[in-house]
């Protein structure tokens, strides 16, 4: 049976020349593994407006099973995509491990990092001082000594974890998690469900975190692969992934020093 995938990417400004490396081998990967793949790219400044776009563009003009959301600067190995596409037939909604990016590396919190260095934080923890992954724990799934204590799931051989959010570049959603949650959704543009929204709660929060908030509030538990290895590309670009005891490094660290 042929499993409809629409690509979901919002792009902002330019698309990094390793999306489409990346995509090229993906989509040829897929279909050969029974997959359909179409692409829909939604240009504009405003990141959120966007993403509803193609949410709405999936819920209403195309009858694919999953919306795999991938961003425009990020460089992948396809079968990461494939994980999450499998996984999310039992999962519902199952995002991808990647480092939130920086502008220059002269971003990156230097001071803080040399104190921890000099304050004996072992090697292991200390490459997420300046290193952040684009996810967040629930409170009660760390623990500052064990690390990840939540639920964990194996399928094909790799990691999912159960997390509060995922940052939605690289993301996998089917279509009847996204239907159970838009119909509870406030709703604009001639009906256009607002999935997506930086200042939903008083405050701005990213419009991937809104996202989690909103289906795990519909009762959808959120999943992240820890195993995927992505290019985050800005000036400069970041790759990390979360196997083996990484995922406790870093869990114990967030529970000192939260996001």
């Amino acid at each position: 049976m042929i499993r409809r995938v629409l690509v979901g990417t919002p792009v902002y400004q330019a698309m990094d020349q390793g999306y489409f490396t990346s995509f090229d081998i993906m989509s040829h990967e897929l279909r050969q593994s029974g997959f359909a793949i179409v692409p829909k790219i939604e240009t504009g400044s405003l990141l959120c407006h966007n993403r509803c776009g193609i949410t709405a563009h999936f819920l209403y003009n195309t009858d694919a099973d999953v919306l795999l959301w991938i961003d425009a600067d990020e460089a992948w190995r396809p079968g990461d995509a494939a994980a999450i596409l499998y996984a999310s037939e039992k999962l519902q909604l199952v995002g991808g491990a990647y480092c939130k990016k920086v502008a220059h590396v002269r971003e990156l919190p230097w001071k803080e990092i040399a104190e921890a260095a000099r304050a004996g934080v072992p090697d292991a923890q200390l490459q997420f001082v300046g290193q952040k992954f684009a996810f967040g724990f629930l409170p009660e799934d760390v623990d500052v000594a064990v690390g990840y204590t939540g639920p964990t799931m194996t399928m094909f051989g790799r990691r999912l974890i159960r997390v509060s959010h995922a940052g939605t570049g690289f993301f996998a959603m089917t279509r009847e998690a996204l239907t159970v949650i838009a119909s509870r959704a406030p709703k604009v543009d001639g009906g256009m469900p607002i999935l997506f929204n930086n200042l939903a709660t008083n405050k701005f929060v990213g419009e991937d975190t809104h996202f989690c908030r909103l289906a795990r509030e519909a009762g959808f538990s959120i999943w992240l692969d820890t195993e995927t290895r992505i290019d985050h590309h800005g000036i400069v670009g970041f790759t990390g992934d979360l196997s083996g005891d990484r995922l406790h490094d870093f869990a114990r660290r967030e529970a000192v020093c939260p996001s």
